[in-house]
Parts: C-alpha cells; sequence; structure tokens
C-alpha cells in the first residue's frame, strides 16, 4: 500500500482504525515520521540547544503516537501543529529534572568539599586567623606565613619563613630553639618555678615577664625588648641583661671574643638616666670589657 498519497489527516484517522481493529499501525506513523520528524527535532533543538536531546524526545513522542491519538482527539489541523505541545511538554519535564539533579549534585559536591576541607586542611591555617594553635613538644616549624600562637605563659608570633623547634610548652616551662626568621614574645608575668626561655645558636635568653621580639640571621641573634627584663647568655658564657628599649646583638664563637664584646651593646637612650634629659641620639662609648666577663649590664 502506498501511503505516501494519504494527507496527514487520512493517515492519523488509518492510525486510529488500526486500533479498533487491532492492525499494525507502523507504516502509517512512519510515513508521518518521515514528513515531521526533521522540523520537530529543530523545534526542540531550539529550547535545548542538545540535538541529541531533540532527537530523542522527537523520537519518544513519535514512538508513543498511538496512545497520543488515543488520549487526544486529532483536530485535524496541521499535525506539527497538533504534536508540538506533547514534545514540548517532554522538553520541560527533561529541563526540570536537570536543574534538580544539578542542584542536588552541587549540594553533594559542596558538602563532601566542606567535609574535605574541614578534615584535610591543616588547623594551622585556622589558627592564623585565630590566634590560637597548639605548640607540640619536638616539633620543628617551617612558616609559610605569619602565625600567632597562645601558650600557657603568653603568646608566640613567629613570622614568615621563622624556623624554630619546641623544647617545653606547659604551665611551668616554654622552650624554643630559633634557627632562622623573627619571633615575636608577649610573656605573661612569671610565677616562681617558671621559666620562658628562647634560644639561638649565638645566645640564650631568659625571660622574666616581658615583651621582647629575637631575630636570627647569618651567624647572629638580635633581641629588642619592649617591655620588662630578659637575662642573655652568649654561647662564649657571657651574660647580660637587657632593659626595656634596648637592643642587642649576639654573633655566634667564629667571631673573635673583642668583636663579640664591641658588637652586644647597641643601645640608644631616649635620655640620660642621671639627670632625665633628653639624649644625644648616639650610641654611649663601648667600654673595654675583654679583661672581664659581662655580667649586669
Amino acid at each position: 500500500m502506498d501511503v505516501s498519497k494519504y494527507s496527514d489527516d487520512i493517515l492519523v484517522s488509518k492510525i486510529e482504525m488500526a486500533m479498533k481493529n487491532n492492525d499494525d499501525t507502523e507504516e502509517f506513523k512512519e510515513e508521518l515520521r518521515k514528513r515531521h520528524q526533521d522540523k520537530c527535532v529543530e523545534y526542540v533543538f531550539s529550547l535545548t540547544k542538545d540535538r541529541y536531546t531533540a532527537e530523542r524526545i522527537v523520537d519518544n513522542q513519535f514512538n508513543r503516537l498511538e496512545f497520543l491519538i488515543y488520549k487526544n482527539k486529532y483536530s485535524g489541523k496541521d499535525f506539527f501543529n497538533w504534536i508540538k505541545p506533547f514534545i514540548h511538554s517532554e522538553a520541560k519535564d527533561i529541563f526540570r529534572n536537570f536543574i534538580v539533579k544539578q542542584r542536588k549534585a552541587l549540594l553533594v559536591a559542596g558538602s563532601l568539599a566542606l567535609l574535605l576541607f574541614i578534615i584535610l586542611v591543616p588547623m594551622q591555617m585556622f589558627n592564623t586567623f585565630l590566634g590560637k594553635t597548639g605548640l607540640e613538644v619536638e616539633n620543628e616549624y617551617k612558616l609559610a606565613s605569619t602565625t600567632k600562637y597562645d601558650i600557657p605563659l603568653g603568646q608566640v608570633t613567629a613570622e614568615k619563613d621563622a624556623e624554630f623547634k619546641i623544647e617545653g610548652n606547659n604551665e611551668k616551662l616554654f622552650a624554643m630553639q630559633i634557627k632562622k626568621g623573627t619571633v615575636n614574645f608577649k610573656v605573661n608575668p612569671l610565677a616562681v618555678g617558671q621559666e620562658f626561655t628562647v634560644k639561638t645558636a649565638a645566645a640564650e635568653y631568659t625571660v622574666v615577664g616581658t615583651e621582647f621580639t629575637v631575630t636570627v640571621a647569618s651567624n647572629a641573634s638580635q633581641i629588642s625588648v619592649k617591655e620588662g627584663k630578659v637575662k642573655v647568655k652568649t654561647q662564649g658564657g657571657f651574660e647580660a641583661v637587657v632593659m626595656p628599649g634596648m637592643s642587642k646583638t649576639f654573633y655566634e664563637m667564629s667571631i673573635s671574643t673583642n668583636e663579640l664584646i664591641t658588637n652586644t651593646i647597641t643601645v640608644t637612650p631616649k635620655k640620660d638616666q642621671k639627670d632625665g634629659k633628653e639624649g644625644t641620639g648616639k650610641p654611649e662609648p663601648v667600654k673595654d670589657l675583654s679583661a672581664k666577663p659581662l655580667t649586669n649590664i
């Protein structure tokens, strides 16, 4: 039978009659498909911008053409305009389901990312902002950024690229060995039996409730005291006390004794201590102390 000579209306009628008689409808459906499939695909593609999805939707609608004709009386108008609402409805449902799935996937991905962030990101990154972290004894630290630590005996702020090792950190003792860089300390007033010590290759600093900074570079370390006082014992056994407003530099033993003595006193007084007048702003002349050890400076 040559079905190509039939109009769309007759082809739909043939399908309805074949359905009533339980006859085959395939040849009538295929003729309608050949006439309108490309136009239907282009219409859906204009909505979805996905040709594969458009072809799948149109193919699905033609496969269920008998059901559409049975449930929705054919009006006799152009076949494309009749089937177009069904195609549009399926495209809308697919798009809606896609959006829902995307939202669920984003929610799951976001939750997993947050969980991984909480589990995997080093706590030190949080503590850079919070100013709190645990400095573990015997651990060595090399900082990628300036980090603030709250400790039982005060507060430690290690600047970027500082390298140090913790030798003690509890209610009675804090001991740190600085290998490189600058570390700022703010120490609570210490009670009897409490000790706060900072070591470098050049000197050892013992604290009595103070705020100070230690910088280690090359073969020397420098201490600057803001509040309180710091007892210093050099590698060579010399001892000194650094007072508020003072800054001293200490060198490793590879430097000669005379050079060590000359360079340790770098104090610029703000006022003459005897009469209270403004000082000259220049370092006081260094006495020749090579005959005796540095004590009670």
